[in-house]
């Protein structure tokens, strides 16, 4: 809204004031806005405040062109008072004080500067302030008065706006709840049906398992009644069965034990006689030749000890040469024969991986043996034209290169398994002696042969002797001859040649007589027949020749003398002092000291403690103690 000062009836006046230009209202001494501009206005309310300034300014008009003691002057830029600086005047004689004029007003030279001036000298100050003020005071409240209407109107539009847009929004929630329960329900019921039918489906589904079930119930049961009698049947039978041999074995056992109760009374008494007789010859020379026998005793003594040390050396390198040869003429006319002929090799290949899992499978059960034993059995007799028996032994010349060639594969079967399972655990050698031991009474001599021609080949400590190397033999050469892998360390070898020993002397020891009852259905074995069946190198005799080789040179001398001899002693021990009585006490006594002075070597000093706490053990209480493992369990 703007003031525009304009009267038509004042002449005078309006030429006075015809520069007074539109201005905002402002406070002048406070240079701040009151919210409120005199400027155009298209509301009613600003009109009319208008208007009765119009009327204000043209009364303030006239009563300036009437009043000539003061000038007004409004400055267009500022629209506030502005105060002309006047110079004090000069002191007069007078005390009267003179109006003052324009020529004392420091204005500008411009023609408006100086209309300016000359409107502030027609208007007094103090009634252009107070009309200023009156002007402020009435736009102030016209202003303010039409600023609160607006405000208020506006804030009444807001309400409805907002108030519309609430009643929107709730209709669109009320919409969409409507909508969301809808859904809903229509879910809710969806999933009833669907719940409903899968009720459905699940209870036709138990009932036909409920069928089956029961029908599986009836059946199962059935045939567990079945086989319940079957069972019953057949332990019925194996009752009887088993009486049956029961009584035949104990029949058997009492006749044979009769008969060798006989036979010994019969060879005792010979023997006593003839001791008694040797006795009295002994007397008789020992009267006539004695001072003679004194006198020579001393050299003779040194003389024989000599000549049986050559004499041994001899026996045991003449029996490893004739075992080594025995191994090649089985290579040369069996094992290459039979890979050379495709035929052969292609018939052989099955039975040597059924020896092979047999042979694995074993454990030390009288039951679990006798499987093995007869498994292998009817494999070998399979290569044969007839199968053997005690008084039809076979020979290795005169059987067919396949069944040959499988005898050599069970003798390795047999040593391979020593050397995995007996170099962890000794007592899993029994079982493969007595698998041995019974192949061998039912008339596989042929077997015999091989299996000794092996062990001597993998381990020459069986006999034992020590080859020595030769001049321009290889270590390789050298090596294969005494059974030890190339590059394979010292104690590898002596574990892996303890093994092989371990199963030589748990054939050695197996008691033929428990063997016996067990390996056939009728009593067809006689003593008789055992030399031919299970030549001498297999027998119970040898550990006496084993154990006197061992104890000369070089044998004990050797790294394996103490892991060999302890093993002699658990395996053999209790047998060999039942067997030889006082001389196997002479025998092992020697032992002892030898032990005791470190003339046997050892490759260890836990192998040598072991031997010589095993010695000492013997000397306190007088006996070996048998191991668990040697008899057999009934299962």
């Amino acid at each position: 809204m703007r003031i525009i000062l304009d009267s038509s009836d004042e002449a005078s006046s309006s030429s006075d004031i015809e520069h007074l230009t539109s201005f905002p209202l402002q406070a002048a001494t406070r240079g701040r806005s009151y919210g409120v501009s005199i400027v155009d206005s298209s509301d009613s309310s600003d009109d009319e405040v208008e208007r009765q300034l119009v009327q204000r300014a043209g009364r303030k008009a006239r009563a300036v062109t009437e009043s000539p003691k003061q000038t007004r002057f409004f400055s267009p830029v500022k629209a506030t008072p502005v105060t002309p600086s006047r110079k004090p005047a000069p002191q007069a004689a007078s005390s009267t004080s003179r109006r003052p004029r324009l020529s004392d007003v420091h204005v500008h030279e411009s023609p408006r500067s100086l209309r300016e001036k000359a409107r502030w000298e027609l208007l007094g100050a103090d009634e252009h302030a107070a009309w200023m003020k009156d002007v402020e005071q009435e736009s102030m409240t016209a202003g303010n008065q039409a600023t609160l209407e607006r405000v208020a109107e506006i804030r009444r539009a807001q309400a409805a706006i907002e108030r519309r847009l609430a009643d929107h929004e709730a209709a669109r929630v009320a919409a969409a709840r409507t909508k969301f329960k809808e859904q809903l329900r229509a879910v809710q019921a969806d999933y009833a049906r669907k719940k409903q039918v899968d009720a459905s489906r699940r209870r036709d589904r138990s009932a036909r398992l409920s069928q089956v079930v029961d029908a599986s119930i009836v059946e199962a049961t059935r045939r567990l009644a079945e086989m319940k009698v079957r069972e019953e049947a057949e332990e019925r039978a194996k009752k009887e069965q088993a009486e049956r041999e029961e009584k035949e074995r104990e029949e058997r056992a009492s006749k044979e034990k009769e008969d060798a109760e006989a036979e010994k009374k019969r060879a005792e008494e010979d023997e006593a006689r003839r001791r008694e007789e040797q006795a009295k010859a002994q007397e008789e020379r020992e009267r006539l030749d004695k001072a003679e026998s004194e006198a020579r005793a001393k050299a003779d003594e040194a003389e024989r000890a000599n000549e049986a040390r050559a004499a041994a050396a001899g026996s045991t390198a003449r029996e490893w040469r004739a075992w080594a040869d025995k191994q090649a003429w089985i290579k040369a006319h069996v094992i290459e024969v039979v890979k050379a002929d495709g035929a052969l090799s292609a018939a052989v290949r099955k039975p040597s991986r059924l020896i092979t899992r047999k042979v694995g499978q074993v454990v030390n059960t009288r039951s679990d043996v006798l499987r093995v034993a007869n498994d292998v059995a009817e494999i070998l007799n399979a290569h044969l034209p007839a199968p053997p028996s005690p008084a039809s032994p076979t020979a290795l010349d005169a059987v067919p290169a396949p069944h040959a060639y499988l005898l050599s594969h069970l003798a390795k079967a047999l040593i391979k398994q020593a050397e995995g399972e007996v170099a962890a655990k000794a007592d899993a050698a029994f079982p493969l002696g007595r698998i041995a031991i019974i192949l061998l009474v039912r008339g596989h001599a042929a077997f015999a042969d091989v299996l000794v021609a092996r062990l001597v080949k993998k381990c020459p400590w069986v006999i034992p002797f020590f080859p020595q190397q030769g001049p321009g033999q290889s270590k390789d050469d050298y090596f294969k001859t005494i059974g030890r892998k190339p590059n394979e360390p010292l104690a590898e070898y002596i574990d892996r040649s303890a093994a092989i020993l371990t199963l030589y002397f748990a054939i050695l020891q197996t008691p033929i007589q428990s063997i016996w009852p067990s390996a056939f259905e009728a009593p067809t074995l006689k003593p008789s027949m055992l030399p031919t069946l299970v030549p001498a190198p297999l027998r119970f005799p040898a550990a006496w020749t084993w154990f006197a080789h061992a104890t000369r040179e070089p044998i004990y001398r050797t790294p394996l003398a103490s892991r060999l001899f302890s093993l002699f002693l658990a395996f053999l021990g209790p047998e060999y002092q039942r067997t030889y009585g006082k001389q196997a006490v002479k025998a092992v006594q020697m032992l002892g000291r030898a032990v005791h002075d470190d003339k046997v070597a050892a490759n260890a000093p836990a192998e040598a403690a072991r031997l010589r706490l095993a010695l000492d053990e013997w000397a306190k209480m007088g006996r070996f103690e048998p191991l668990k493992a040697r008899e057999w369990e009934a299962a």
